[in-house]
């Protein structure tokens, strides 16, 4: 019998958590380092090739994503990694400094001083730099600002946070980290207002995305939880959603009991998926500027489809403002609808772990922040642990994706379309990066 896995014991893992835990720490301040889901796919790409870049610069067993050093056969593989890791999230999150060296003495304890502690140190360092200088002018930092149109159709801040401005309209702009461009990955339109499918779609928001109080559903108890077991959107403790689908794929790669090169691939691999989801994404919502179903449907008078009827107070479940207990207003998130960031990250990130397995017949249990009986709900009272079995990654890909429709923020042709090229990206990544040679 099998000792337990210790992920402890796997350096890609530590770091990886590490990792996860900043993106949470970043979620509680008021200027973020980061923030939203755009920046902390990319930060996370960031880190995780610089340690997949550093182990591989010892081992050689794959493509590089950008750097591999010579010379350095005999550094130590976890001063290497830590290096890496602590460098990038040094630049990437300079306000948790403190916590970043903690980790870094604790991961460095055991390394007894000699060449190969100070080899792996120089490999990290240097790999850390050229992943930060290739990334310094990628356009995350562009200005782009955005004028939205109130025409029927168009995307239009949330009415019950009318001051929530608009995140990241230039993310589309932001150069890719595998895929050659965004234009060839940009999903297709969405059904016209005047569309029978439009039609189709407006009536499941009303029928599963009400707030279920003043404008009661047919959507279940369990559907209720699945729209808030999935969202992790951006309010305090939580993060964002390449959070939420790291922590999924941990779980996945523990009970592998992968090793520690195999960790550093899949996780590579698994955030490069989302940062280039991130810039298709939101290349595709400011293109198509899709308005959001609170919008859609309190101004359904006016789309042009003889099957719509608008209701001018019509309130979603909405995203859950979670630990926000005192201002804790479900809200709908600030930017265009179509395709849906989570069904894209998600599709992403889970399918890319199917191409690294060989398969998604992969069984799992996760356990969601948004219920793990520390976090609280809107009303401010602790929310239950729920732990959910999955049958396979297919099976957690859809409900993802659903449960955007359950809280009434996405339409089901979002979902639909993010599900697509989430896909799409993920084998384009698996296919070009990080190769076996």
């Amino acid at each position: 019998m099998n000792a337990p896995f210790d992920p402890s014991k796997d350096i890609i893992l530590v770091w990886n958590q590490v990792m996860l835990d900043a993106n949470a720490a970043d979620s509680r301040l008021l200027l973020k380092d980061q923030g939203g889901p755009t920046r902390d796919s990319r930060a996370f790409a960031i880190v995780s090739v610089a340690m997949f870049d550093a182990l591989n610069s010892i081992t050689h067993r794959y493509e590089p994503y950008l750097t591999e050093l010579t010379g350095y056969n005999a550094a130590n593989q976890t001063a290497a990694v830590s290096t890496a890791a602590r460098d990038t999230l040094l630049a990437l999150f300079p306000q948790q400094a403190r916590t970043f060296r903690a980790a870094y003495t604790a991961a460095m304890a055991n390394i007894p001083a000699g060449t190969a502690r100070s080899r792996g140190i120089d490999l990290g360092r240097r790999v850390a730099l050229a992943i930060l200088a290739q990334r310094s002018n990628d356009n995350s930092n562009l200005s782009l600002p955005y004028n939205y149109s109130t025409l029927p159709g168009y995307h239009q801040p949330d009415p019950l946070h009318p001051n929530q401005g608009f995140h990241a309209p230039h993310w589309g702009y932001v150069d890719t980290f595998v895929i050659p461009n965004v234009h060839s990955h940009l999903s297709p339109p969405p059904p016209a207002l005047d569309s029978f499918e439009y039609a189709v779609g407006y009536q499941q928001l009303l029928d599963f995305g009400g707030d279920g109080i003043q404008y009661p559903t047919l959507r279940s108890r369990q559907e209720t939880i699945t729209g808030i077991f999935w969202a992790y959107d951006g309010t305090p403790g939580l993060g964002t959603p390449p959070r939420l689908y790291n922590q999924v794929v941990r779980v996945i790669a523990i009970q592998k009991r992968n090793s520690v090169e195999s960790n550093a691939r899949l996780f590579a691999l698994v955030n490069l998926a989302m940062a280039d989801a991130a810039i298709q994404c939101w290349y595709s919502k400011y293109y198509y500027e899709l308005w959001r179903p609170i919008v859609g449907i309190r101004n359904g008078d006016d789309d042009t489809n003889e099957f719509t009827i608008g209701d001018p107070d019509w309130l979603p479940l909405g995203a859950p403002a979670t630990n926000r207990a005192g201002d804790g207003v479900n809200f709908t998130p600030s930017f265009p609808a179509y395709g849906s960031g989570h069904a894209t990250f998600g599709a992403a990130a889970f399918y890319v772990t199917s191409r690294f397995y060989g398969t998604g017949d992969i069984r799992f249990r996760f356990t969601s922040d948004e219920y793990n009986g520390i976090n609280r709900g809107s009303d401010g009272r602790v929310r239950p642990v729920v732990t959910r079995t999955y049958r396979n990654l297919d099976e957690a890909i859809l409900e993802n994706a659903a449960s955007r429709v359950y809280l009434g923020i996405h339409w089901p042709c979002d979902a639909s379309a993010g599900i697509d090229a989430g896909i799409d990206i993920a084998n384009e990544v698996y296919k070009s990066a990080l190769t076996r040679r």
